[in-house]
């Protein structure tokens, strides 16, 4: 039977988020404000995929099985941000919240660390950064089998993935935005990156695990399950990286056609130039029927107001 590894504090916090965003909600409906159904939803997914990640069986079971905890921490990385992205939670605290709230909110986005954090570059190495020390060093064998270190982990791999994420899709307020074009060459950087990462991390033997804690058997078959961890990363990794590129490929195409009334833009020059005559015609023809109208309707109402008068 499966058991369910549930943390008290993950309970708490996550009631305490849920709560917080109904509050917001209702708050905004109290003043005939609609907040978008689709953006609690996609907060309630991530609320969900938060819970996974922290309170299933997959880290529950990271130490005997680091695959499963290599899938809680791309959900982590890459769902749950993107989920909160959308959700924009930052956005419903400033509509819904009061002076002090949207006066704090907005000290903190506009403050120089966040700027900092959310420049790609920076974004982008600390991203790599992290995860490159996690599988790179025992950190990670140390973090599974000690909750002390895996519980702010998790923290630490959510923020991360938000800091990461929302330049390119969020809607709440940052500092900085990330154009389409850049940000698809931003998110495919980490094709290769996780290619790399998971290829190194399945070159790694028992026999490192074991150098580094002892020749204690625990220790030498996670080791040697450090290779699903690999595996998992350069697979679902990549594939993350692949389906957040075409989301901001869709996003843009999408964002182009609607900021476009004119679709013939792409045709020769003598076919716009034809087609534009033809709707200033149309146009001429148009406001000619107009004045027709209104001065035939002009005769009508002078000829039955001359009865009244004589």
């Amino acid at each position: 039977m499966v058991s369910l590894h549930i943390e008290p504090a993950a309970w708490v916090v996550l009631a305490a988020a849920v709560a917080g965003y109904r509050v917001g909600v209702v708050r905004l409906a109290g003043r005939s404000i609609a907040w978008p159904w689709w953006r609690s939803a996609a907060f309630a997914a991530a609320v969900v995929t938060v819970f996974v990640a922290t309170t299933s069986p997959l880290p529950a079971d990271a130490a005997s099985d680091p695959a499963q905890g290599a899938i809680a921490q791309v959900l982590l990385l890459m769902l749950a941000p993107l989920l909160l992205a959308w959700a924009a939670p930052h956005t419903l605290a400033l509509e819904a919240g009061g002076r002090v709230t949207a006066r704090r909110l907005r000290a903190v986005i506009e403050s120089r660390a966040l700027r900092a954090l959310t420049y790609p570059v920076a974004a982008w190495l600390l991203y790599a950064g992290v995860l490159a020390v996690i599988y790179g060093t025992s950190f990670y064998t140390d973090a599974a089998r000690h909750e002390i270190i895996g519980q702010p982990l998790q923290v630490l791999l959510l923020a991360l993935g938000c800091l990461f994420l929302w330049p390119v899709f969020g809607a709440d307020p940052l500092p900085r935005r990330l154009h389409p074009v850049p940000a698809m060459g931003y998110l495919l950087a980490l094709l290769p990156y996780f290619t790399l990462l998971g290829f190194a991390i399945e070159s790694q033997g028992a026999a490192k695990v074991v150098a580094a804690h002892g020749a204690i058997q625990a220790a030498a078959n996670l080791g040697s399950d450090l290779e699903g961890a690999g595996g998992v990363l350069w697979t679902v990794g990549g594939l993350g990286a692949i389906c957040l590129t075409i989301m901001v490929l869709v996003g843009w195409l999408r964002t182009e056609e609607r900021a476009t009334p004119n679709r013939e833009t792409g045709l020769d020059p003598a076919a716009v130039a034809q087609l534009t005559a033809w709707r200033e015609q149309r146009a001429a023809a148009a406001e000619e029927e107009a004045s027709r109208r209104a001065a035939l309707a002009e005769a009508l109402a002078s000829r039955r107001s001359k009865p009244a008068s004589t």
